[in-house]
């Protein structure tokens, strides 16, 4: 159950800071990131 909650919360984690990184950079909104 708890590796359940981890992979959730990685998964919550990486598309709020995909959000974050297009707020914070407009102009990058292709998302080449490295």
């Amino acid at each position: 159950m708890e590796i359940e909650t981890k992979e959730n919360d990685i998964a919550r984690f990486e598309e709020i800071r995909g959000a974050h990184l297009k707020a914070l950079d407009p102009r990058d909104q292709a998302g080449s990131a490295p």
